[in-house]
């Protein structure tokens, strides 16, 4: 049975309508007007925004994409994307002509109208290399693709809840708190400072992790994944926490504090242990080499202070070696 799509009527295609039946103002006069004026009554139905102050009302309707209003949640819909030119945040680039100072005032009037809009939904939200440092609280909560990489945002609060692609690499993130409940594809956070993976709180599987160059030290918290991880160039020391589906082809291990070699032996080990990471580290820990064993040791059962000591003391020779 085939599914009744809702009827959406908003600027954009209440304009190409008027286009259409342009030639009709004379030859068919009568029902120019007819049409018109329907039109128009439809058009104040769905994007009525008597909720808006005037200058909140300006800059919503210079938006690219088609909008309209739920005036019960007082709230807009925009029927495509978002960007950050349409919250008026990027200056003329260099090539293009200098704002006046009346231009630059006007643009950033129009900037904080556009924080004054609560937007509930949108198909993709474009928030890139706009040197945001947060994120406001009336971005939309629903979006298909959410885009915030290259920015200087320390945390995830206001941003969308439910996505297919979260993308918010090259921050300064510690943390993933507040990223999104809902997520079914795919999450980059890559070239950020994070140390844990267990804020992401999704219940779902992605397909793609991509959480190269942070902190990690283990995996512990990653989601379920059914495609690709891509953890290299952290501090990874374990495997503690791997999806136990993955292959060692679908992960990237480069660059660790753990060789790759040691890493991708301890996490065949802890498949074999069906999931027991302790249990499957100490089968293998011959095969582990004395420089990854001093990083990897507290993950084995029944750590002595003896083993401890001993491990600990192997850091430091191979800490002044290095500096030697």
């Amino acid at each position: 049975m085939t599914k009744k799509r809702s009827f959406i009527w908003n600027a954009h295609k209440h304009e190409t309508l008027m286009n259409s039946i342009s030639g009709m103002h004379e030859s068919d006069p009568e029902e120019f007007k007819i049409i018109s004026e329907a039109a128009s009554e439809i058009l104040k139905k769905y994007t009525n925004c008597d909720f808006l102050d005037e200058e909140a009302k300006e800059a919503l309707h210079g938006l690219r994409a088609g909008w309209h209003s739920d005036t019960k949640n007082e709230s807009i819909i925009v029927d495509g994307s978002l960007d950050s030119s349409d919250f008026r945040m990027h200056e003329p680039y260099s090539w293009q002509k200098k704002e006046t100072r009346t231009e630059r005032a006007k643009r950033i009037k129009s900037a904080e109208a556009m924080q004054r809009i609560k937007f509930k939904s949108c198909s993709s939200l474009y928030l890139r290399r706009c040197n945001l440092v947060q994120l406001w609280e009336n971005l939309p909560r629903n979006v298909t693709y959410f885009d915030c990489s290259g920015n200087s945002l320390k945390s995830l609060k206001n941003g969308p809840q439910k996505v297919k692609s979260y993308i918010c690499s090259s921050n300064k993130l510690k943390s993933l708190k507040y990223i999104a409940k809902e997520i079914t594809q795919e999450i980059d956070c890559s070239n950020n400072e994070i140390t844990t993976l267990t804020d992401i709180k999704i219940s779902t599987s992605i397909d793609i992790l991509k959480c190269h160059t942070n902190k990690l030290e283990s995996l512990e918290g990653c989601p379920p994944i059914n495609g690709k991880l891509n953890v290299s160039y952290n501090k990874l020391v374990s495997m503690k926490g791997a999806p136990l589906n993955l292959t060692l082809r679908d992960i990237d291990l480069r660059g660790n504090v753990v060789s790759d070699k040691s890493l991708k032996l301890a996490f065949n080990a802890m498949k074999a242990a069906k999931g027991d990471y302790s249990a499957g580290l100490l089968k293998i820990w011959n095969k582990i080499p004395p420089e990854d064993q001093m990083h990897m040791y507290p993950y084995l059962p029944d750590v002595t202070n003896d083993i401890s000591a001993r491990y600990e003391a192997l850091k430091k020779y191979y800490s002044m070696e290095f500096m030697l």
